[in-house]
């Protein structure tokens, strides 16, 4: 049987994929792409870059309709594995001795908040219907 530290480590390295270093040579890769679709210097034939719209709308509606509602989903999953308890304080100021507390980078999800917070919840999703 695995230790939890593998386990651990069997979610959290496929999910590192996505930290926002990545993310950001993926825009550097978007922009780069959107330039040659515009072919100032026709470098392309109008087919290359009709194959390559294609490919990447491709790309674009599995992001949009299959990945991100999946990673929805595994996240709610994890969060509700992980429990209330280890969400707030993953959400709380990192405490430390000699410096005052350093926010943290999450924002605590609604789901996990007190009863204000769920009340708030609940008349903003009135207030917009």
């Amino acid at each position: 049987m695995k230790s939890l530290n593998e386990l651990n480590r069997d979610i959290s390295t496929p999910l590192n994929n996505l930290e926002p270093n990545r993310l950001n040579d993926l825009r550097g890769a978007i922009a780069e792409i959107g330039n040659a679709f515009e072919d100032r210097d026709k470098s392309f034939k109008p087919e290359e870059i009709a194959q390559a719209r294609l490919r990447l709308a491709v790309c674009a509606l599995r992001l949009s309709q299959k990945t991100l509602p999946m990673l929805e989903e595994i996240s709610g999953e994890l969060l509700e594995m992980a429990g209330g308890d280890a969400v707030r304080v993953a959400c709380s100021p990192i405490q430390r001795i000699d410096a005052p507390p350093l926010p943290s980078e999450f924002t605590l999800p609604e789901e996990f908040g007190g009863i204000v917070d769920k009340a708030k919840a609940v008349v903003r999703r009135f207030a917009a219907s």
